[in-house]
């Protein structure tokens, strides 16, 4: 038997049929003296196969084109051998005892090659389809009617946590007349019996087999004899212990480079005059950077911000002629890292008819222009530095549903997280980054959150 995988993960559960050549070679025996099958223990037997065509159809979706081909034929299969039992359980159709048993045995088989069909189809539906078939298997070993030599249906399981506290491996399937300690199972050599349980025989792995995570318990199942010249039928069974800590984390935290950011006064004053009362503009900090000529060989311009406290503008304004009054103009400047905004508004001069120089003797009104002028300072980046630089780094590894727990302080920019989880043949690999904007990140196999107030960082793994 071997571990089917999904995306490179362990399936928990899967199922392991016995194959028809198995029941031939342990040859099954028919006696035609046996009673015949009540409707109503015929019932409960069809309920448990109708269920398994269910389990079969809905893996049928999410199987690939090649899979589903050979699911559609298993499907045909479990249709045709309801509607036998139905119709026997109806009366409908009258079979003697040994034509029940012949029957049985046809089931057995198309259930043996429903579950090679599931067992080499790796889905998430083996874990309802091992419930169902262990289910079916406790049903037909009630089953006084059929005196079919004992077989195995399904083993369970084959993925096995070795912290877990139940360390009970099982064998479900048809065990008439099979007493405690009857069927024995064999480890390197070393044999447990096991125990009768409804459907089902059974033994406690012995805790030494689950020191060593992440490898194969290879195990034989030996049935008692049905007759002095038949052999014993005999099984294997392998359990993957499954890896206590999967999860490998690495853990940086970075803070912004020391030497990215640049504080820069280009040579050229910025100038913004109009010949009216009001002045409104607003400019990207990148255009002006480049319009005052602004070093862009050591600096990105793109990444220009204006330091709202170290810009000198003043507002300059002007008299249309010397008998007017001296103007008091309103403005306001603001600057919002990328981007610099003014309004500004100067007062108008109305007609005065004397004390005025000229020869008219009179001024002719007007007013004053608003204008704005000065140096401004920017904030930019340095090229080739990068923008963040690790702070520290730590390593640590997780069982599932675990937490770690990591203060970092107050200094850092960001948090990534690296994750490896590896259980089976690939491992699966995947980051989350936090923020103090964006303090929480959760994927499929871990979260992580931040608090950037104390610095510290959860790393919470999701069970797998």
């Amino acid at each position: 038997m071997r571990v089917p995988h999904a995306r490179g993960l362990v399936i928990d559960i899967t199922v392991v049929l016995v194959s028809l050549a198995s029941l031939e070679s342990a040859g099954c025996q028919l006696f035609s003296t046996s009673p015949v099958a009540t409707g109503i223990q015929l019932g409960a037997f069809l309920a448990g196969m109708q269920q398994v065509r269910t389990q079969v159809s809905e893996t049928m979706t999410s199987a690939d084109l090649m899979a589903q081909n050979r699911l559609r034929q298993a499907d045909i299969a479990l249709e045709q051998r309801i509607k036998q039992i139905d119709g026997v359980a109806k009366g409908n159709i009258q079979l003697a005892g040994a034509e029940q048993e012949r029957m049985f045995e046809n089931i057995f088989q198309t259930l043996a090659e429903v579950g090679h069909t599931l067992e080499t189809t790796p889905r998430e539906g083996f874990i309802a389809l091992n419930a169902t078939l262990a289910n079916i298997a406790s049903i037909a070993d009630g089953l006084p009617f059929v005196r079919i030599q004992a077989s195995v249906f399904v083993a369970d399981p084959v993925v096995k946590d070795p912290d877990a506290a139940d360390r009970q491996i099982s064998f479900y399937g048809y065990f008439p007349n099979v007493r405690d300690g009857d069927a024995v199972v064999t480890i390197a050599g070393r044999s447990f019996p096991l125990n009768k349980y409804p459907g089902k025989l059974a033994f406690d792995l012995d805790a030494e087999y689950l020191k060593n995570d992440r490898q194969f318990i290879e195990m034989v199942v030996r049935l008692p004899k049905s007759g002095w010249f038949s052999s014993s039928p005999t099984y294997h069974h392998r359990v993957f212990l499954r890896a206590r800590k999967p999860f490998d984390i690495v853990l940086t935290s970075y803070h912004t480079h020391p030497d990215l950011w640049h504080e820069v006064t280009p040579p050229e004053q910025f100038k913004r005059s109009c010949n009216a009362h009001s002045n409104d503009g607003q400019e990207t900090a990148a255009n002006i950077y480049v319009e005052l000529k602004g070093d862009t060989t050591t600096y990105d311009q793109s990444s220009a911000q204006v330091v709202a406290s170290d810009t000198r503008l003043s507002t300059p304004t002007s008299k249309p002629c010397g008998c007017c009054p001296d103007p008091s103009a309103s403005y306001t400047i603001s600057a919002d890292f990328g981007v610099l905004s003014w309004r500004l508004s100067a007062p108008g001069c109305g007609y005065k008819p004397s004390g005025c120089p000229g020869i008219l003797d009179s001024c002719g009104g007007g007013g004053s222009n608003a204008n704005v002028i000065g140096h401004v300072k920017f904030r930019v980046k340095k090229r080739g530095v990068p923008d963040e630089q690790a702070l520290e780094e730590r390593t640590f590894q997780l069982r599932r549903s675990d937490l770690a727990q990591v203060r970092l302080g107050t200094k850092w920019s960001q948090v990534k997280v690296v994750g490896s989880y590896l259980d089976g043949d690939y491992p699966v690999k995947l980051s989350a980054a936090v923020t103090s904007a964006r303090p929480v990140e959760v994927n499929p196999y871990f979260s992580v959150k931040a608090d950037p107030a104390t610095g510290d960082v959860e790393v919470t793994t999701i069970r797998k």
